[in-house]
């Protein structure tokens, strides 16, 4: 039976509801922290509730630490079990009417299952220029350095800029303001529903791997090559791997490292990065049918980057931490 993911099923079902922010002020310049190499912000939930953001560009929806929710009071109801709550199985037998099933619960890295509920009350979030709203909210037991993680998605169109040499950002929604010259690559992303990819270029021994890689600002790693693509590639078998452990939103991620001759993003190369290989065999890194890796915030920092959701365009033009060592510790 064919699986779609959650928010597919959604779109099926009830329709995607997007909200855009009001404010159309010249946009500001924000400082983020760069904890665990992760862009984490300082926002603000329905108006006055201060919390930390994490910016993941990933990810979708919006998602709170249950420790946060709790502390707070924050839901009115019952947090849910089931990825439609109560209507779960009413979802289910709908989709299998058109032979579809549900998703598991998995969300983000990692081979477990993921321990989330769900929230089904409205919520907002405001940083930058820019507010999200929803209908509900995730609710996960550990969102690691943030009590809050906040899903980019280009149906919003609007545009963030980061600038991880001074660790600033812009988000705000509309266009990009500011001048695009020479000095910046343009490459055409790729719209999946709630995520975009970029087209890259790994060069690793004697094997070259070209591929749309997902643009995952909610990524601590370099460039993420999924399970999948490592067994068809066959780059368990290089030599000179290190063995890595990590934790993501689905429990223990398992892989190895492995050091790239170079990586090659539209007309700049990085030479000698290194790249995960993923062992998962569940989770956001075991595969997937529109992108064969992901490229993280150790990458992405050795430029100045805007995201542009409303033409489909990543900019990205080199800064000052351009020819440092691009590893995984």
């Amino acid at each position: 039976m064919k699986k779609l993911s959650f928010l597919t099923i959604t779109m099926l079902l009830t329709g995607y509801i997007s909200t855009q922010a009001q404010n159309n002020n010249t946009p500001q310049r924000y400082t983020f922290s760069y904890d665990r190499n992760l862009i984490t912000v300082k926002g603000v939930i329905n108006d006055t509730l201060q919390a930390n953001f994490c910016l993941d560009t990933g990810a979708n929806g919006l998602s709170l630490d249950s420790a946060f929710v709790s502390r707070h009071a924050l839901n009115k109801r019952e947090l849910t079990e089931g990825i439609f709550g109560a209507n779960t199985e009413k979802v289910k037998e709908e989709l299998a009417k058109r032979g579809l099933s549900l998703p598991s619960m998995g969300g983000g890295a990692g081979s477990g299952e993921t321990k989330l509920k769900r929230a089904f009350e409205p919520i907002s979030c405001h940083t930058g220029d820019y507010t999200f709203k929803e209908p509900g909210y995730k609710v996960y037991n550990d969102l690691f350095s943030s009590d809050v993680l906040v899903g980019l998605e280009p149906q919003q169109k609007y545009t963030f800029e980061i600038y991880y040499a001074d660790k600033t950002f812009r988000l705000y929604p509309g266009k990009p303001q500011l001048t695009l010259d020479k000095s910046w690559m343009c490459i055409p992303m790729k719209e999946h529903v709630t995520q975009v990819t970029i087209p890259l270029k790994i060069k690793i021994g004697k094997k070259t791997i070209s591929g749309d890689f997902l643009l995952d600002t909610g990524s601590a790693h370099t460039l993420s090559l999924t399970a999948q693509t490592v067994d068809e590639r066959g780059l368990a078998n290089q030599e000179d791997i290190r063995p890595w452990e990590g934790k993501g939103l689905s429990g223990i991620s398992k892989g190895g490292v492995i050091q790239s001759e170079s990586v090659q993003i539209n007309k700049d190369k990085l030479l000698h990065v290194d790249i995960h290989l993923s062992y998962d065999k569940s989770g956001a890194l075991s595969g997937s049918d529109f992108y064969i890796g992901i490229i993280g915030n150790k990458v992405l920092e050795k430029y100045d980057v805007v995201v542009d959701y409303v033409n489909l365009r990543l900019y990205m033009r080199p800064n000052s931490q351009h020819d440092t060592p691009a590893v995984i510790e």
